[in-house]
């Protein structure tokens, strides 16, 4: 199994890196570096003495968080759209036994 892999430059807080990325993702990658970097900076903003560590640290566990979250919600409408398709079979199920 090879799966080819590219290397982009993501910037974030003004420093540059290097990253392995599997091919055809780097956009995605692109935009999750675009999305950390503005969560960096916001925290930046915030707290002006931060040091580096602090403000990444804080901005990985803020969009984990977020991510936990929409995940949460997700399951929510997965659980609902079966709990739907279950009734709606009920009832077609009632109606042909009517019938």
């Amino acid at each position: 199994m090879n799966k080819q892999n590219n290397t982009i430059s993501v910037n974030v807080l003004n420093k540059t890196f290097a990253v392995n990325c599997p091919a055809g993702q780097a956009a995605e990658l692109q935009q999750c570096s675009k999305q950390l970097n503005e969560e960096l900076r916001k925290i930046s903003k915030q707290n002006n003495t931060a040091e580096y560590d602090y403000i990444v640290t804080v901005a990985a566990l803020n969009l984990i968080h977020a991510a936990t979250n929409n995940s949460q919600v997700t399951q929510q409408i997965n659980d609902l759209e079966q709990r739907l398709a279950q009734t709606l079979t009920q009832t077609e199920q009632m109606e042909f036994i009517e019938h």
